[in-house]
């Protein structure tokens, strides 16, 4: 209603609005990075602290946990390296002494010069874990098959049923006693 997408980027502005308000003579520079993921090239390739955002749907297909996903494959998706994002924060330090009117706001992405389409990240997944592959428990190489991108109707349809054979097997191992 009021021109927020959702939640998270609502937060967001009310926090660059109390900045704002209440910097004092302190310098301000609001940074906006897309989608943070694994590292370009420092301190590793693919390094990144923990698993948020495409992360934990990138190690479920890994380790051939996802076959499919609910997307559209000609979708721009946004995804910026952690490296890229730190050093860009660096270079958008505030320059000089005290506070300036003027607050810089700067957008770390690649979307508008380099868009980088879903089907390309999959087929790029698909090759990344055909040459490294992940490992399961007994160390032996996971060979994740292709990743299907499916509508969302055709997803939600499947995942119901999923969801009915489940219970279905749940009732019976209660019925049994087990």
């Amino acid at each position: 209603e009021h021109g927020w997408n959702d939640t998270y980027t609502f937060t967001k502005w009310i926090g660059e609005q109390v900045l704002l308000r209440d910097r004092g003579d302190v310098p301000l520079v609001i940074f906006r990075p897309a989608i943070i993921e694994g590292s370009f090239e420092e301190p590793l390739p693919g390094w990144i602290d923990g698993l948020r955002m495409a992360d934990p749907i990138i190690v479920a297909y890994g380790q051939g946990k996802l076959n499919e996903f609910p997307a559209i494959a000609d979708i721009v998706i946004d995804l910026i390296p952690v490296d890229f994002v730190a050093n860009a924060m660096i270079a958008t330090l505030p320059v000089g002494e005290g506070r300036s009117d003027r607050v810089a706001v700067y957008h770390c992405a690649s979307s508008e010069r380099n868009p980088f389409r879903l089907d390309a990240m999959k087929m790029a997944l698909e090759r990344a874990f055909r040459k490294r592959p992940m490992l399961d428990d007994r160390g032996r190489p996971i060979r994740p098959g292709r990743m299907r991108l499916v509508d969302r109707v055709a997803f939600m349809k499947r995942w119901q049923a999923r969801q009915r054979r489940l219970a279905h097997v749940l009732r019976g191992m209660k019925a049994l006693g087990m």
